[in-house]
């Protein structure tokens, strides 16, 4: 296995963790499948996440990409 990929799954193992013991927070929760093409903002938030190296907060407005993006999930999700 590379080295590059070696780190991919190290990042994605901390993102399962992270999943996990915030899971453990919630009385009741639900994890399943949503195909990307019904969940673009979470894909995209997502995937900014592991390269994003600071923490960031947005209180409102939401940034431009991601409103646009919400209301492509949202004509999706509600169509299917």
């Amino acid at each position: 296995m590379c080295v590059k990929q070696k780190q991919f799954w190290v990042e994605i193992d901390r993102i399962v963790q992270d999943i996990s013991v915030f899971k453990l927070k919630f009385g009741a929760s639900y994890i399943g499948y949503m195909p990307r093409s019904c969940n673009v903002v979470a894909h995209s938030l997502a995937r900014s996440a592991v390269d994003y190296k600071a923490s960031s907060c947005w209180e409102a407005p939401f940034p431009a990409w991601l409103t646009k993006l919400a209301t492509v999930d949202c004509g999706v999700c509600s169509s299917s």
